[in-house]
């Protein structure tokens, strides 16, 4: 063997064992502290990866989990308001079952019909004010549908449905025809009546359950016939409802132009506001007397909408305005926008084109099939069902807004309902309203079904992606402690051995002290 001092190979091969124990060390060591097998990427390139896209997906599925059960306490607040709505109706249905009683006179009746009225604003309070997370439930602005998102791709979601809830819109399913329209029905500035005058126009209603005359008298507003066909619900099986809808469209040629208006709606003044494209000002000013005017109004992009219970609606200008101030357009809730077909009404400051009453709608409904046939040989066209649509709906006229949809607009359905007038038709309605909620409550039922099962497949795939994930990337501390003893007895015996290979180029030394 030969003996060299400029090269010393087993101090190197010493070294170099000592380098790889130490990083061995330093691996253990790494593992032990932090708990993770892949600590960087260069520990495991595909691992780390793989890790990662899993560690991605935990992390979603813990969100939908959150999100699932947050569904759930929306839909447990729907369902428990829905049986307090029912609750309200069971007791309607009481009061009206009570109201039958042939010895209770009108007297009795107000009372009890003064506890529908409050039940009813009750139902209307509970459906409009029902909150989660501050967004309504029922109430308007509040979606019908609703998506879920319980996964961590585009498409895992679930929808869950909301109902509307109001006595507005409980038994909205039935179909019905509008008998009545104000298509022809607006006394405008000319003075004359209208071309199909609604006076003492009777009609008769015929269905299986039996027949009836509804008397029409002059100056009945469209909720007044309304009334007049509900009385008559034990006999025919028709009900009717009714709205009035009205467009107050600015068609000034610049609508950016803001002028002072002031109107005067059945009777009470709005007070000066400003009118210009903007539908804002007036909608306020206008709905701060609804409770003297029964008229509430919705503003769109080019004027304001009035909404009434099927009441005339009576407008005049009361200040002078510079141009026209607006035309009058209706809005039905079957087909959208009109005005009058043959002279659109169109109001401004002027004696005589000042001022306009409006009639509403009424619309007759059954669960039965039925009919209504007017009565003498000039009765209006309107009240015929196949020649409604040609009384001028629509009219395409540059003027008209391109509206959809007016807040507020709705059959008022449990509203027209009266128990000095037919409790037979309150008990029906209310009795109708609580088999359509029992229908809503089965389905808040089965989607809170379904959304435990989305909660406990998601707590499953978790579970198992974690076990999966945890395998790739936690440190197995049985092994690593045992790679750390080993490193550590290298470490010391390389340490030793470096020192002992160093010392070999000494035997040198005592070569040349025996030469």
């Amino acid at each position: 063997m030969a003996v060299v001092v400029n090269t010393n190979i087993g101090s190197m091969n010493a070294q170099r064992a000592l380098t790889q124990s130490s990083l061995e060390l330093r691996s253990a060591m790494e593992r032990l502290s932090s708990g993770k097998k892949i600590n960087s990427a260069a520990d495991d390139a595909a691992g780390f990866a793989i890790a990662e896209r899993m560690t991605s997906q935990v992390r979603g599925l813990t969100l939908g989990v959150k999100n699932a059960t947050d569904a759930i306490s929306f839909l447990s607040i729907a369902e428990n308001a829905s049986q307090e709505i029912t609750d309200l109706l069971q007791r309607i249905n009481e009061l009206a079952i009570q109201a039958g009683n042939g010895s209770y006179s009108i007297d009795d009746k107000r009372f009890l019909q003064l506890e529908v009225k409050a039940l009813t604003e009750e139902i209307d309070r509970i459906a409009n004010k029902t909150m989660f997370n501050g967004e309504p439930i029922f109430g308007p602005g509040s979606p019908a549908l609703r998506q879920i998102q319980v996964g961590v791709n585009d498409g895992d979601t679930v929808t869950v449905s909301t109902f509307p809830t109001s006595s507005m819109e409980l038994i909205g399913g039935l179909e019905g025809e509008i008998l009545w329209g104000d298509v022809d029905g607006i006394v405008g500035p000319s003075g004359s009546p209208p071309p199909s005058d609604v006076s003492d126009t009777d009609f008769t209603i015929t269905s299986s359950s039996g027949s009836a005359v509804i008397d029409v008298v002059s100056g009945d507003s469209a909720f007044q016939v309304a009334q007049k066909v509900n009385a008559e619900f034990s006999e025919t099986g028709v009900f009717a409802t009714a709205v009035n809808v009205q467009l107050l469209i600015n068609i000034h040629p610049d609508l950016s132009e803001e002028r002072v208006l002031s109107l005067n709606i059945n009777g009470v003044s709005t007070g000066n506001f400003l009118w210009s494209g903007n539908g804002d000002p007036a909608e306020e000013a206008i709905n701060k007397i609804t409770d003297h005017t029964g008229v509430r109004a919705s503003s769109f992009d080019g004027g304001v909408a009035l909404v009434s219970l099927g009441e005339d609606i009576t407008v005049e200008v009361e200040n002078s305005i510079a141009g026209n101030a607006f035309l009058i357009g209706g809005f039905s809730p079957n087909t959208g926008p009109y005005v009058h077909p043959s002279a659109p009404v169109v109001l401004n400051s002027d004696p005589g084109s000042d001022s306009a009453t409006m009639t509403g709608m009424v619309r007759l409904s059954s669960k039965d099939t039925f009919t209504a046939e007017r009565i003498g040989a000039n009765a209006p066209e309107f009240f015929d069902t196949t020649t409604f649509a040609k009384e001028g709906f629509p009219v395409d006229l540059n003027s008209l807004p391109s509206l959809t949809s007016i807040p507020g607009i709705h059959w008022e359905f449990l509203r027209h309902a009266d128990l000095t007038i037919s409790p037979e038709l309150v008990s029906s309605i209310a009795q109708d309203s609580i088999q359509k909620l029992s229908q809503d409550r089965a389905s808040y039922g089965a989607s809170l079904n379904r959304l435990d099962y989305v909660v406990s497949n998601l707590l499953n795939v978790i579970e198992n992606t974690e076990a999966a994930r945890s395998r790739i990337q936690d440190a197995d501390f049985a092994v690593e402690a045992a790679r750390l003893a080993k490193a550590q007895v290298l470490q010391w015996s390389g340490t030793a051995m470096l020192s002992q290979a160093n010392a070999t180029p000494k035997l040198v030394l005592s070569l040349l002290e025996v030469a």
